[in-house]
């Protein structure tokens, strides 16, 4: 995942554990509560995981990790914005 998209690795590792705990909370509360939302990055990276009968699922973090994309050059980040401009037409 490019550093671009995700800011900064430890909000966004935090940001992670409290998408994990809340959906782990809602599934032990009571009934009739609207399951927590976040960032679409954020859910896809937590996936339930069924434990096997009597046990409950639990919610773990997928492995990911965050790529440094920021440009090193004046060059590069003109090539970037040049590339952008063309993609976007």
């Amino acid at each position: 995942m490019p550093l671009s998209l995700s800011g900064d690795p430890e909000a966004f590792h935090a940001a992670l554990i409290g998408h994990r705990d809340a959906l782990q909370a809602h599934r032990m509360g009571p009934c009739g509560h609207p399951a927590p939302v976040a960032h679409p990055l954020l859910d896809s990276l937590v996936e339930r995981v069924h434990r096997g009968d009597p046990l409950p699922d639990a919610f773990e973090i997928a492995p990911y990790e965050i790529v440094d994309d920021t440009p090193h050059t004046a060059e590069q980040q003109q090539a970037l914005d040049v590339l952008r401009e063309t993609l976007a037409g």
